[in-house]
């Protein structure tokens, strides 16, 4: 699957980008884990932002992060924000069924997204979404070799301690 068309070689549906899914409701984990499985991104799903933030420590290359809005303990913008600092070339976006443009355009504001989802959603626009969200991530990455910066997450001992932080913080 190609998101640029004659732009570009590179296939953005490639297994080698995971995107991260967070959301409360096993309901819309199910969903994703429908509408993405029969395409090549490696689908990561959480039930909680505290689940999310340890997967996101764990696994490499999380191109796309998507995350409900409402969920216990910790919005799904603060817990975006979060994300920045573990994985700043992650493309964040927020999904949400209360349309709040108040809230989201302080989030947007804040630079912790990329974009939003509303519930519900059309599968079709969905996926277009997250492909334009890789294609982003992996600019992004591209800029950072290119200027000699390491890639789009932190590393090692950074990583780390970030990490350490997360792990059994759920309540």
């Amino acid at each position: 699957m190609h998101f640029l068309g004659d732009h570009s070689n590179e296939d953005y549906g490639s297994s080698r980008y995971a995107v991260l899914v967070v959301d409360d409701e096993p309901s819309i984990l199910q969903a994703f884990r429908r509408i993405f499985r029969r395409e090549k991104f490696r689908l990561l799903c959480a039930g909680s932002a505290e689940e999310g933030l340890q997967l996101l420590v764990e696994a490499p290359q999380v191109a796309v992060i998507i995350s409900d809005q409402r969920m216990p303990n910790m919005s799904g913008s603060d817990f975006l924000a979060r994300c920045r600092e573990i994985a700043p070339a992650a493309t964040r976006i927020l999904l949400t069924g209360c349309l709040d443009f108040d809230s989201t355009a302080a989030v947007e504001k804040r630079g912790s997204i990329f974009g939003l989802i509303t519930k519900p959603w059309d599968d079709a626009t969905l996926l277009q979404q997250v492909g334009e969200a890789v294609k982003r991530y992996h600019l992004v990455v591209e800029r950072q070799y290119a200027s000699g910066n390491c890639p789009g997450r932190l590393e090692g001992e950074q990583s780390v301690q970030i990490g350490e932080q997360y792990k059994g913080s759920a309540p």
